[in-house]
């Protein structure tokens, strides 16, 4: 029973320190999840015609890898140490991780002096929810969780985070809002139940804590609910003023990526579908690249 844990860290630091696969350390590095809200923001901007100050794109990347590495080198010291990749990486670079992170946290408050009050205001009441979960999930009782499904609570905090900067300083209604946050949240939710059901699916035999059962459900029917994502983003895409089409077509696009990946992950393997599952995500450069009217 012990053996195979350790097997497993040690395969995973060799290919990193070996280099053979450095297309996983996106991942790993917890890069990944930064830039997928930057590009979503970015994309939300654009779509809002709301002018970013640079710091703010650097403020976002950075508090989301803090939060991410943050609750990483949580799980590495608790019951999820043995159980991915990356929870064993953590575990490795444990010391080097957490100053890293202290450092990043230091950046962010520098760069938080070039934001709109507004923003920081926000983003303060955002950071109290943030620290509510990261506190009920590492710290409270297993027995509290069965409660809330915690794919949920970070899809939706990290839909809101992404889009803090433009509900903050829009000049239109901020109601416009709503819609595409509630898309990226739903795709967000998905993609954090892909991650979960799929990993504990892999390691149900060592694993003493299961998912949610809503988490269970949606992993069963994780292609079905991507599709339907799919036909619902193509319905409402016609109704919406055309500034917000190109919001509705990235959620269209990551819909159906993610169908896809649900339907063929089985050929490719788990750190390859972890990484994956993150890239259908990041669709939004398709518009944010592209100049207006070509």
């Amino acid at each position: 029973m012990d053996e195979r844990p350790t097997t497993l860290k040690i395969r995973s630091v060799g290919r990193l320190r070996s280099g053979t696969r450095p297309w996983l350390w996106i991942n790993l590095l917890s890069l990944d999840a930064p830039l997928v809200a930057v590009v979503w923001q970015a994309l939300f901007a654009k779509c809002m015609t709301t002018p970013i100050h640079p710091a703010a794109f650097a403020v976002l990347g950075l508090s989301v890898w803090f939060i991410y590495v943050s609750d990483r080198l949580l799980d590495a010291l608790g019951q999820y140490g043995n159980r991915a990749a990356r929870h064993r990486f953590y575990r490795e670079y444990w010391n080097i991780f957490s100053t890293m992170a202290v450092t990043a946290l230091f950046a962010i408050g520098m760069l938080c002096a070039r934001l709109d009050p507004r923003v920081i205001r926000n983003g303060l009441v955002l950071l109290t929810a943030v620290l509510v979960y990261l506190v009920l999930v590492h710290f409270g009782p297993d027995t509290g969780r069965r409660f809330w499904p915690k794919e949920l609570a970070v899809a939706v905090l990290f839909a809101i985070g992404t889009g803090l900067v433009t509900w903050s300083r829009t000049e239109f209604p901020q109601s416009s809002m709503v819609l595409p946050i509630c898309l990226f949240a739903a795709l967000c939710w998905l993609n954090c139940t892909a991650v979960e059901y799929w990993e504990w699916k892999a390691a149900r035999d060592t694993c003493d804590l299961p998912p949610h059962p809503v988490t269970v459900w949606l992993g069963l029917h994780l292609d079905s609910i991507s599709f339907g994502v799919f036909v619902c983003c193509a319905v409402v895409f016609c109704w919406l003023p055309v500034r917000l089409q190109p919001i509705v077509a990235s959620s269209l696009i990551s819909a159906a990526a993610l169908f896809w990946l649900d339907r063929n992950r089985d050929r490719f393997s788990a750190d390859a579908q972890r990484v994956l599952v993150d890239v259908t995500l990041v669709s939004p450069m398709i518009f944010v690249l592209t100049k207006p009217g070509t």
